[in-house]
């Protein structure tokens, strides 16, 4: 199908995949693992949040600039060259499987809340888990319409309940569940580092837009609007919905649920209705993360589409189906998630999905710090077409971005950050066969 006949997203669908990708099982999942850290896990999400912000501009700029497919696949490999384009690609989608993983374990816990004696089970709750993103394949194989229909509905439902606890659950905050203030045994600064590391899992996807490039309208003008628009709303509703978790739910209860905004909605609400709150609680949960799993997908088609189109990946990732889907990445995307799954499961949620979501957090990070200097690096290359004044604002975004990410991820802590460079430097040898195969005579 040429590019030219593909249905395209405006500016909701656009704004709908931002906050649909950024809102999913992070904001619902994360108040318990934040539990374990005490009231300095807020001071961490709100580092997260301005880490975020500023990543936000540097895509909504670089989307302006450079309106190509892949986001920051292309963006790094026009200021870095194919090495470090390819290493950002190969990072991006493992990066997505990691947190499709997430996600789907997110998703089957809030649904074993609805069926204990279906899903109390470790393993029940995988299966669950993969079914789950087998399904939403099956709607991003049918194209990117219906994935941008499924967008619209699922972020208008997944906002309610981060809206309800932000401006009904704060008046019911117990500030005594903030003391003290750092319950982990680690010092300050280092809990502030790991809580950040943590909680940016929630705000990744925020340059999900940029990515479909080629399947948005006018998106040298949308993208950056939605970007903006999409990633400033979510910062809003995380830090005010997460602080009246911390605060409605005594610590020790929250560490242990399996449901935290379900659990506070029944505090607030009391004995009489809570049970009602909770379960339209934990509905709106399940719909907001099928609604990341959904956004999640399409950008793991497009990312490997992008770079097998520039002769990075191997070419079978280019292949489309007649709905211009890219189903080669996107059927093997979906069984790496299934398999991350089944070896994580473990009996306590949280543990499971902390573990998942560091892995995915660092390898984001590392793909988020090239693209917050790639704007830089390709204006000093063109310094002699470019004016002095023009360096300042993407200089000082840049830099704030990129010392973020370089803090978080030191925040993931040595196991983790040890496996992310490890990732890293496994995929050279592919890179190298690439090259190999692309300096190969073809055959008369």
């Amino acid at each position: 199908m040429s590019n030219s006949q593909k249905p395209k997203l405006g500016f909701w669908s656009a704004t709908s995949l931002v906050i649909g990708t950024v809102v999913g099982s992070g904001i619902f999942m994360l108040p318990a693992s934040m539990a374990a850290y005490g009231g300095i896990g807020i001071m961490g999400w709100t580092m997260s949040g301005l880490g975020a912000l500023f990543l936000a501009m540097c895509f909504s700029r670089l989307s302006r600039k450079f309106p190509k497919i892949g986001g920051p696949y292309a963006y790094s490999r026009r200021a870095f060259g194919d090495l470090i384009g390819f290493q950002v690609a190969s990072s991006y989608w493992v990066r997505g499987i990691v947190s499709l993983a997430a996600i789907s374990i997110a998703c089957s816990s809030y649904l074993s809340s609805l069926m204990p004696e279906f899903l109390g089970d470790p393993l029940a709750r995988s299966y669950a888990a993969m079914v789950m993103i087998i399904a939403l394949t099956g709607v991003n194989l049918l194209g990117v319409k219906p994935v941008g229909v499924f967008q619209i509905v699922t972020s208008a439902v997944k906002i309610i309940p981060l809206v309800f606890m932000a401006f009904v659950g704060i008046f019911y905050i117990n500030l005594d569940h903030f003391t003290p203030f750092n319950v982990s045994n680690l010092g300050n600064m280092e809990a502030l580092m790991a809580a950040a590391a943590v909680t940016f899992f929630s705000f990744m996807g925020m340059e999900s837009a940029t990515i479909p490039s080629d399947d948005v309208e006018n998106p040298g003008k949308t993208i950056p609007r939605a970007t903006i628009f999409g990633t400033s709303g979510v910062i809003i509703l995380y830090l005010a919905s997460a602080t009246a978790v911390l605060g409605v739910v005594p610590l020790d209860m929250l560490a242990q649920s399996k449901a935290p905004f379900s659990l506070a909605a029944e505090k607030i609400v009391g004995a009489e209705w809570g049970g009602a709150a909770g379960l339209f609680i934990t509905i709106c949960a399940i719909v907001s993360c099928l609604g990341a799993l959904n956004g999640y997908l399409l950008l793991q088609g497009k990312m490997p589409l992008a770079a097998a189109q520039d002769g990075l990946f191997p070419k079978i990732f280019a292949r489309e189906n007649n709905k211009g889907a890219p189903w080669v990445g996107l059927i093997t995307c979906a069984l790496g998630s299934c398999g991350l799954v089944y070896m994580t499961a473990s009996p306590v949620v949280a543990e499971q999905f902390n573990q998942v979501c560091l892995i995915a957090a660092f390898l984001g990070l590392f793909v988020y710090a090239y693209s917050s200097v790639a704007e830089i690096v390709v204006m000093v290359a063109d310094r002699d077409n470019v004016a002095k004044g023009d360096f300042v604002r993407p200089t000082v975004i840049g830099i704030f971005a990129f010392s973020y990410c370089i803090w978080a991820m030191a925040g993931t802590g040595a196991q983790i950050g040890f496996m992310g460079v490890l990732f890293i430097f496994m995929t050279l040898p592919i890179y190298v066969w690439m090259c190999w195969k692309s300096l190969k005579p073809k055959a008369a």
